[in-house]
This record gives structure tokens, sequence and C-alpha cells, in this order.
């Protein structure tokens, strides 16, 4: 009996582990949908275009434009420094890059958060 409950109990603490790490991909998935078009958007903004920041909540069903320490558009992003680069990644919570990375993959990095090509 002991060992028929304590099966049990497992079998259900592996029920409820599997319905956790559903709802953390659901939660995942739906952040993404929600990026999405501000991603969008910052593609087709050009040069100069002011970018929106995907990483803050949504108001007012849109994000808010990108402010220091990232870039407001494209081209801002194309002078980026070093430590320039460091402040927005951290900023836009992306993990921090091996010290000694050029400067060109530290600005590739935000882009991609961010929804911006560069090459």
């Amino acid at each position: 009996m002991n060992t028929t409950l304590a099966v049990l109990k497992e079998r259900l603490q592996n029920i409820e582990e599997r319905v956790q790490n559903i709802q953390d991909d659901v939660a995942f998935l739906r952040r993404h949908v929600e990026e999405m078009p501000i991603l969008l958007a910052n593609s087709q903004a050009g040069t100069r275009g002011r970018l929106y920041n995907p990483t803050i909540a949504l108001v007012g069903g849109w994000a808010p434009l990108m402010e220091a320490p990232n870039p407001v558009n494209r081209d801002a992003l194309f002078m980026f420094t070093v430590n320039e680069c460091v402040a927005s990644a951290r900023n836009l919570g992306l993990p921090p890059l091996p010290p000694g990375t050029p400067v060109a993959e530290r600005r590739r990095q935000i882009a991609r958060r961010i929804g911006v090509a560069i090459i």
C-alpha cells in the first residue's frame, strides 16, 4: 500500500513538472508572438527611422521608442562603441559577451535582439 502511494505521488509530481514546463513554454511563445510586430517594424525602419523597444511591456498595444542606453536608430547602432554596446546589451537583457569580443559582434547581438539587420 505504501509502495503504491509512493509511486502515485511520484507520478503526480512528474505530471506537475510537465504541466509547469508546458506553462513556461506557452509563456515564452506568447512573449515572442507579441514581439513579432515590433521586430518587423524595426526591420523596416530604415537607417534613421526610430526603433521600438521589444523588451518593454506593451503600452497601449505598442512598444515604446528606444531610449539610451539603447540605439534610437540603425545608424546610431553602427556608431556604438564597446562600452555603449555593453550598456545596451545589459539593458536589453542580453547575456554578456566575453571580454575582447569585437564591437561588430556586439552590435550584431543587439541588432538580432531588436530586429535590425546589419552585416
